[in-house]
């Protein structure tokens, strides 16, 4: 992982040796480990607002409040007025006024009488900042950075918290703290597939859109990832 990653697991086998090398062995304390399958807890969640050993506190787009106990522990998707299931949305304006809005009208009530946060939207847009790409380093000579990246959830009928904690560090990144994945399934049902870019074990939330089916892979960075580092 670059410096200062957030890396995000899938399975025990990739979790419990980087869990190991980082509080035993110190090795790369910078980066931040999240298991995918608790990543939509409360009290894991709340854990990004905070410094762990070497690695800096990340903004989430929620308050401590609003992702605690059952609150946007799962948001299912509504059609509602005014609302394009075919348009892209701004991701930043979103999530501060639709995800992370306590507004009444995106609750609604079960017949047990459970109330659940909902959305109206699954299709997302994230204009890039190009000049914190460039100061990144993430761009390689030749590469077209592009103008705005585009999620498509639509094929899931709600949001996990998980999948908006995805969505908060995308907002609020911008570029400078890296994400990775261990597995391309993650990706893949976040629906940024095609902004990943394999550079040896992991895949790297990148600014280039990838034209074809194939994943992107950057063979000389993988290589040397995987041949000469050490750890």
């Amino acid at each position: 992982c670059p410096p200062n990653a957030i890396l995000f697991t899938y399975e025990d086998n990739d979790t419990y040796p980087l869990w190991y090398a980082q509080e035993v062995e110190g090795i790369r304390t910078d980066v931040r480990v999240i298991v995918n399958t608790l990543a939509g807890s409360d009290w894991y969640m709340n854990q990004l607002r905070y410094k762990v050993n070497n690695s800096a506190p990340y903004p989430l787009a929620f308050t401590q409040q609003q992702v605690q106990g059952d609150n946007r522990q799962i948001m299912y998707y509504v059609q509602m007025p005014g609302f394009d299931q075919n348009k892209y949305y701004d991701l930043p304006s979103t999530l501060k006024n639709v995800l992370a809005s306590d507004d009444e009208k995106y609750l609604t009530t079960s017949d047990e009488g459970l109330q659940y946060n909902i959305t109206p939207i699954r299709k997302f847009v994230m204009p890039v900042n190009k000049e914190a790409v460039m100061k990144s380093g993430v761009a390689q000579p030749g590469e077209t950075i592009a103008d705005e990246i585009k999620i498509d959830m639509s094929k899931k009928s709600y949001l996990l918290r998980s999948d908006l904690l995805i969505l908060s560090l995308i907002a609020n990144g911008d570029w400078t703290r890296p994400i990775c994945f261990t597995s391309l399934s993650g990706p893949q049902d976040l629906g940024i597939e095609k902004y990943v870019r394999q550079e040896g074990m992991t895949y790297r939330f990148v600014p280039f859109e990838s034209k074809t089916d194939e994943i992107q892979i950057d063979y000389e960075l993988a290589y040397n990832n995987m041949m000469n580092k050490a750890v």
